[in-house]
């Protein structure tokens, strides 16, 4: 019975040891498991602001996308119209090169009240140099009766050069309004 009883010590010791370690082994696999837990808990966290963010770079992304695709078609449509204005200003440049070369100097217009103006302050001046002189013999042409006349007649034909160079001019502004009025309306939808 002794020996019975040494044996059960000796099992109850055994027992209680491996309880023992059993207990410090829980204790530690419960503090393992607490801190994966958090540590769980702190990725979850982290992938959740990851996703978010990710979520914005996406709607960001897509904003800036549409961004772009405003700024290239208003791109090609301001390079259209650069094009448009170019070919323009082109056609406008030939057509008033063309318009020069083709007017004769001494194409003249009807005589202006501003000619007529301009020949009386011509007769006047000469009226008022024969009438400034003392001397009562005849009369003869002021001395620069002939120069102020050549010089009044080459004013006159250079003005009526300019104002059919500036008619022709506008004839010509006016006909590249009327086919761009006319491209326009042709363009819009009906």
């Amino acid at each position: 019975m002794k020996g019975r009883a040494e044996k059960a010590l000796k099992k109850r010791r055994t027992a209680e040891a491996t309880t023992v370690r059993l207990d410090e082994q829980l204790k530690q696999c419960k503090w393992e498991l607490s801190s994966a837990n958090d540590m769980v808990l702190g990725r979850t966290n982290e992938v959740r602001t990851l996703e978010a963010l990710l979520r914005k770079a996406h709607r960001t992304e897509a904003t800036l996308r549409n961004d772009l695709a405003i700024c290239k078609t208003r791109l090609h449509s301001l390079q259209d119209e650069k094009k448009r204005s170019m070919a323009r200003s082109g056609i406008v440049r030939t057509r008033r090169h063309r318009l020069r070369n083709q007017v004769p100097i001494e194409m003249l217009l009807t005589d202006s009240s501003d000619d007529e103006d301009q020949d009386n302050q011509v007769k006047e001046q000469c009226i008022h140099c024969l009438a400034s002189t003392k001397d009562q013999s005849p009369c003869s042409p002021c001395s620069e009766s002939p120069q102020l006349k050549d010089k009044i007649h080459q004013l006159q034909q250079k003005l009526r050069r300019l104002r059919s160079l500036h008619a022709n001019e506008l004839n010509a502004q006016a006909s590249v309004l009327d086919a761009l009025l006319q491209r326009r309306n042709d363009s819009r939808p009906r």
